[in-house]
């Protein structure tokens, strides 16, 4: 799979571990940008944490994606379902009373995130950072 000619900038990618890494190629920038494959950095900021040019990743990609070592990742798979965010509301409100709102309101801007896009990668810190709010261990 060969990554597009046009702006990848915007694009995210996650990074496959292979099942016999003995057999994965891997040369210097390969290895930096399979470093950094998280699904959740764009190209540019990889281009920004590695110090390598664009083109570079993009001919690094190709290698890892040639590989199966990445993945692309659309936009959609970035962020949680609305269900998600339905049993959190429901499950706080359960465990705090009327307080989850505010509580899931206050707790995501601290963040920087909406509550109609919620990434991912965030979801454990989200999550913590309720659970601190609930008092008695047991509703935890």
């Amino acid at each position: 799979m060969k990554t597009p000619a046009n702006d990848i900038s915007q694009m995210v990618f996650l990074r496959v571990i292979p099942k016999n890494p003995s057999m994965a190629d891997f040369d210097k920038p390969m290895q930096e940008v399979f470093a950094l494959l998280n699904g959740h950095l764009t190209i540019g900021q990889l281009s920004k944490k590695s110090g390598l040019t664009i083109e570079q990743i993009r001919k690094a990609l190709t290698g890892l994606l040639c590989q199966g070592l990445a993945v692309p990742m659309t936009r959609q798979e970035m962020y949680v379902s609305a269900q998600f965010s339905k049993v959190l509301r429901w499950r706080l409100s359960h465990a705090v009373g009327p307080a989850a709102e505010i509580l899931i309101e206050d707790a995501m801007k601290s963040m920087g995130i909406t509550t109609h896009r919620i990434p991912k990668h965030l979801t454990g810190e989200l999550i913590e950072q309720l659970g601190a709010n609930i008092k008695q261990n047991s509703r935890r």
